[in-house]
């Protein structure tokens, strides 16, 4: 990630989806992940922007009785495409399309594959970026629904 640019992780508590943060290139602020009960959960967590956004590196986490659990033993499908198999548009919830940059209404957790993924139970790979080939009047159509134009 470019310094001064910013990007976004997304999490799963206990197979539930959170939400977004916005982390930026240049602040190390910890990012801090509660669970409304106690006991043992499972925290998965996503890079949730396209690629052209450059990596998310991970210091450390940290916890009472954290441990790395295994990825599932399950087939690994790799999606790659354009911008909607990355995420495009998909999620205008923080801000609204049109609004500061591009990649603030990607969410690769509600792209087509990740979808196709989860609801497959299958691990997955997202290789796109928006604008890697022309897109249909359905795709278009699906931007247009996600962004309420």
């Amino acid at each position: 990630m470019e310094k001064g640019g910013h990007n976004f992780l997304q999490y799963e508590l206990d197979g539930v989806y959170q939400k977004r943060i916005k982390v930026s290139g240049k602040e190390e602020l910890p990012i801090v992940i509660t669970a409304e009960t106690s006991g043992m959960h499972t925290a998965w967590l996503y890079k949730a922007a396209e690629a052209h956004t450059g990596p998310i590196y991970i210091e450390k986490i940290t916890g009472d009785g954290v441990k790395a659990i295994k990825k599932p033993e399950a087939l690994l499908i790799e999606f790659t495409g354009n911008g909607i198999t990355c995420g495009a548009a998909a999620d205008p919830s923080e801000v609204p399309c049109g609004d500061d940059v591009y990649h603030d209404q990607h969410n690769a957790y509600y792209a087509y594959g990740a979808r196709v993924a989860r609801a497959l139970k299958t691990n997955f790979i997202i290789g796109s970026v928006s604008g890697n080939r022309r897109i249909s009047l359905r795709e278009q159509q699906w931007v247009c629904d996600a962004c309420g134009i």
